[in-house]
């Protein structure tokens, strides 16, 4: 598989941070077809009335796009440097609210730290579940492990757990179907 070039990596980095998760779903924002959208990832230069597009979305300049993209060259334009990342809805929707600036401060903080904790989380379940694939059993085992019952888990972890658990004792039984045809 080719590496993902430049401006893709940098167009699906704004993407998800502006709420498009998926190539479709960024493709149905700029009214293009899904295939459009997955060709750039594969390599393939945007038209540049697609960066516009781009550009409009995300309300940015299209210079460092240009470049980027490898329609001009960076020598000869001033600002190639690519766009920053959009800021998150929920960090302007902070900005923006009519609170004193040490309350801005305080969720801004609350924030970046919730978001780090489930950055780690999710890091965390993707190693015990990666490395400890097991089937049934590292299903059983997660459930006891995180009390899946248990009402002090906050509602969003325990329904991710449940499912994961679900998708573990599945593929298990998967596996004992597919190995008993052999």
């Amino acid at each position: 598989m080719p590496e993902e070039n430049e401006f893709y990596v940098w167009l699906a980095a704004t993407a998800r941070a502006s709420g498009y998760g998926s190539d479709a779903q960024l493709a149905e924002a700029l009214g293009l077809q899904q295939s459009t959208v997955s060709r750039w990832r594969k390599g393939t230069r945007p038209h540049i009335t697609h960066l516009v597009k781009l550009g409009q979305l995300f309300r940015m300049s299209i210079e460092p796009m240009l470049v980027m993209s490898g329609h001009v060259p960076a020598d000869l334009l001033g600002n190639t440097e690519p766009p920053a990342l959009p800021t998150p809805q929920i960090v302007r929707q902070i900005q923006e609210a009519p609170l004193p600036d040490g309350v801005k401060k305080a969720l801004l903080e609350y924030w970046d730290e919730r978001l780090e904790e489930e950055q780690t989380r999710v890091a965390e379940l993707i190693k015990l579940f990666g490395s400890n694939f097991g089937g049934a059993s590292t299903a059983d085992s997660v459930a006891g492990s995180f009390g899946l019952a248990s009402s002090n888990l906050p509602r969003h972890f325990a329904g991710l757990m449940q499912q994961a658990v679900k998708g573990l004792r599945s593929s298990a039984r998967r596996a004992r179907g597919t190995a008993a045809n052999r």
